[in-house]
């Protein structure tokens, strides 16, 4: 299956990446944004650390229902160690976000990273959050993966289309983290997203198979961190049929080899690499 690092459109879904003013670096982007036509089904992983950011117990909790339409990550800021506080600014900036688009708060979840045991401007957010909205565009995968960055040197996205189900299906992702890697994931944000029509127990299945030969298998300092999460939606706008196993190997080897190829970009920006 070829692999291909950079992005794609994927039916059912557009993405953004704007400046919000919230990295101290004027102009950089640092918000993104990834939403869905309709509710769809999703998945998520998160980090192994026993102190994790707000952004993961509300994205947790969220998850859990198989069915998310809104992905909000900004950088510069990690909302962790932040107490009450951050609970609440993670949450209000979901709803914020859903007031934006038209859905319900908790098909919306949050990811931060960046500075840890800081809050980020909320009204900065909102403000950031508007102009996202407005720039969402079904291209949008680079300049969303351009916003997540933090110490990395150049966003990371990869893609691959195949057929299955008797639809010819698209799966991309985009990731950021170039230090604190270490196996169980790290301090990364991974996102992965396709237009496959799957039920969300699948989805789960396939992004725990493909961890432990691509985001589980790599370290670039020994250190873990406290944001990490890997999120899976799929829009179903291919209209496959039902997967039987044979197609549904071909989806899982899809994540699979899609997630590799992120996890391989992870380590060839580590902090500090030369080589």
């Amino acid at each position: 299956m070829k692999v291909a690092l950079e992005p794609a459109a994927v039916r059912g879904f557009r993405f953004a990446g704007v400046s919000a003013g919230l990295k101290t670096k004027a102009g950089a982007l640092d918000l993104g944004l990834i939403v869905a036509e309709r509710p769809c089904a999703a998945a998520a992983v998160f980090s192994a650390n026993r102190v994790k950011a707000a952004p993961v117990y509300v994205t947790a909790e969220r998850v859990r229902s198989g069915r998310l339409q809104a992905v909000v990550a900004n950088s510069g800021c990690a909302n962790s160690f932040t107490g009450k506080e951050g609970m609440r600014l993670a949450r209000d900036s979901c709803t914020h976000v859903a007031q934006l688009l038209g859905c319900v708060p908790e098909l919306v979840v949050p990811s931060s990273t960046g500075v840890i045991g800081h809050l980020y401007d909320f009204e900065k957010f909102k403000n950031g959050a508007a102009e996202a909205v407005r720039s969402l565009r079904e291209e949008g995968l680079s300049d969303f993966a351009h916003a997540i960055m933090t110490t990395d040197t150049r966003p990371k996205t990869a893609s691959t289309t195949f057929k299955a189900g008797g639809a010819t299906i698209t799966l991309a992702g985009a990731v950021k983290g170039v230090g604190m890697i270490s196996p169980k994931m790290a301090t990364m944000l991974g996102y992965l997203v396709t237009d496959a029509m799957l039920a969300p127990t699948l989805l789960k299945k396939s992004l725990k198979a493909a961890l432990p030969t691509s985001f589980n298998a790599i370290t670039v300092d020994g250190d873990m961190s406290t944001n990490d999460t890997v999120i899976i939606m799929a829009s179903g706008a291919a209209e496959n049929r039902a997967f039987g196993a044979r197609d549904q190997a071909v989806f899982d080897r899809a994540v699979e080899e899609v997630s590799a190829a992120l996890a391989r970009e992870l380590v060839r920006d580590g902090e500090g690499a030369t080589k």
